[in-house]
């Protein structure tokens, strides 16, 4: 880590030596590519996964849900009824 912060600051002080102009990440044509087309494509996967997320965490639910009222069934019919409406 260290050896890397000291060529750093080698680049720099060469940079800074010979006159190169340097040009923030934003301002780079790779820095806007990034964030007008690469930032919204991510923003839109993690949307995409967290939509799904949610579908199999509330199909996982059901299935215990179902396992739940048919254990119930035969002690308590009436909570079996309301979870498998529920479920519905």
């Amino acid at each position: 880590m260290q050896l890397f912060q000291f060529v750093l600051q080698l680049e720099l002080e060469v940079i800074t030596k010979i006159g190169v102009i340097t040009m923030e990440f934003f301002q780079s044509r790779m820095g806007q590519q990034f964030y007008t087309k690469d930032v919204p494509r991510i923003a839109n996967a993690l949307d995409t996964l967290a939509h799904e997320l949610k579908r199999s965490n509330d199909i996982n639910e059901g299935k215990h849900l179902k396992r739940i009222a048919d254990e119930l069934v035969n002690v308590e019919p009436a909570m079996a009824r309301l979870i498998m409406e529920y479920i519905k």
